[in-house]
């Protein structure tokens, strides 16, 4: 009987510490994947972020111009939109 107990104990101690070796495995993969995937950007804002002075804007307007169903303002009324919309931020 004390050997039917010390079994089921021993095996209860291998299923924790592989359960536990696992989970560390698991944590490591995760870490080291937001470690060297951190620093990336989706591929709308890297564009974006190379050329202009205004990487959201500049990414706000290529989905605008990706995914907007009807014809977009010209360039100069977006860019007065926008002024609009900083001027109405500052309740100006």
């Amino acid at each position: 009987m004390k050997q039917n107990i010390r079994s089921s104990t021993r095996l209860r101690l291998v299923d924790i510490l592989i359960r536990g070796v696992l989970a560390g495995i698991v944590l490591s993969a995760v870490f080291l994947a937001g470690f060297f995937l951190g620093g990336q950007m989706p591929v709308g804002a890297q564009n974006s972020a190379e050329g202009g002075e205004f990487p959201l804007l500049d990414e706000a307007r290529a989905l605008l111009q990706a995914h907007y169903l009807r014809p977009l303002p010209d360039t100069r009324t977006m860019e007065h939109g926008a002024i609009r919309g900083y001027l109405e931020v500052l309740d100006d």
